[in-house]
């Protein structure tokens, strides 16, 4: 019996689901952007579908302003697109984060990655925002997220 429960324990414990996503970083006029990208966990909404997509930015060092968080995603707000090189992940947002306002994002991660620090893929991606009237394009650096559960 302790056999049988011992090899159930491991055969139940390597399919245990693993989070994954992206954490890109990257500058725009005096301003440090992120964008956290985390795809569900859980095999009934589909491991490699977007859960939830926040962009926020801070202050590079030295500069004027305040962090505050541009737009959060969630679920079904958030469009996933596989190009032949990248993902594109898009969606419009008026949330309590954006204090109404509608802002639109998009986040464009290559496939293929741009090198690797330690055992963390680093890819090369870019993000537009758009909210009122306004668009700021900029380059971002992505490291793979990948944690298990």
């Amino acid at each position: 019996m302790k056999n049988v429960l011992f090899v159930l324990s491991i055969v139940l414990g390597s399919t245990s689901a693993f989070a994954d996503g992206f954490v890109c970083q990257g500058e725009h006029g005096g301003l440090d952007y992120r964008v956290k990208l985390y795809n569900h966990i859980n095999a009934e909404d589909g491991t490699k579908n977007p859960g939830v997509l926040v962009v926020s930015s801070d202050p590079v060092f030295g500069s004027r302003g305040e962090a505050k968080t541009v737009a959060a995603l969630y679920d079904e707000e958030i469009s996933k697109t596989n190009l032949l090189d990248s993902v594109i992940y898009t969606g419009v947002t008026n949330g309590k984060k954006t204090d109404g306002r509608f802002v639109s994002v998009e986040l464009e991660v290559a496939k293929e990655r741009s090198g690797r620090v330690g055992k963390t893929d680093i890819h090369n991606g870019a993000l537009k925002v758009v909210a009122d009237h306004e668009s700021i394009e900029l380059d971002v650096t992505c490291e793979r997220y990948l944690k298990q559960r």
